[in-house]
């Protein structure tokens, strides 16, 4: 009976002493890369015109841009023609703004996802071959720009409405992309764990660049594709 005592005794110790370790434990967290299940461009134009002295001298402007394949479009595009004659001078103006939406699908992070620790966004932006002077533009090596100037959360679905994707900022972009520095960075951690908790709608992220429609035949369009979301989570 002694050892027996002996026995059970020397066991209630081990789990005393294993017991606190256990429940004290360091969470176990992972990290995943995400691709964007979807890109999206959307642009809104500004359009106006006074030929009605010599109509026949100007056509119809339309400097529409579309992206490539896997890529969006951020930016602007304005172009400006006139024609004049004994009666007039005729003008036209066609202005185009683009925005670049990237969504992702937080369910591909897989089951055991208990919360989320940090997300980064990460992205390759083109630089644009004409430099114009404006607001919010960033310049790169030889005065290229480029043109993605803020951050923004999408506020509405994708696909919905027309124009350009609305959204509330959350900050100013800056450095450039380049095959030595790597992709452009940007930290979201607040709105994704926002999106995981429920708490707001995915309705994925919006770059913008300057919109001022006040440039005379200026242009500071950029490509951006290979969006990516890394995420470390807490596992569950």
């Amino acid at each position: 009976m002694r050892r027996s005592r002996t026995l059970v005794s020397v066991l209630f110790a081990a789990v005393s002493v294993v017991a606190p370790v256990t429940a004290g434990a360091a969470p176990a967290y992972s990290t995943r890369t995400l691709d964007a299940t979807e890109l999206w461009t959307s642009s809104h134009r500004s359009h106006e015109w006074d030929t009605s002295v010599c109509r026949w001298a100007l056509d119809k402007l339309n400097d529409r841009q579309k992206p490539e394949p896997d890529t969006a479009l951020v930016g602007y595009v304005d172009a400006y023609a006139e024609s004049s004659w004994l009666l007039g001078t005729c003008w036209e103006k066609d202005d185009y703004a683009y925005r670049a939406r990237p969504v992702f699908d937080l369910d591909e992070l897989g089951d055991d996802v208990a919360g989320i620790k940090t997300a980064t966004l990460g992205w390759h932006e083109s630089a644009s071959e004409l430099t114009p002077d404006g607001d919010g533009i960033r310049y790169g090596d030889d005065r290229l720009a480029y043109c993605a100037s803020r951050l923004l959360v999408a506020t509405t679905p994708p696909g919905s409405g027309t124009g350009l994707s609305p959204g509330y900022s959350l900050g100013t972009i800056h450095g450039t992309w380049s095959t030595t520095k790597g992709p452009l960075r940007y930290v979201v951690t607040d709105t994704v764990r926002k999106w995981f908790n429920g708490d707001r709608p995915n309705y994925g992220f919006v770059l913008r660049g300057s919109e001022t429609y006040d440039r005379d035949n200026g242009r500071c369009l950029s490509t951006v594709g290979n969006f990516t979301l890394r995420v470390s989570f807490r596992r569950g």
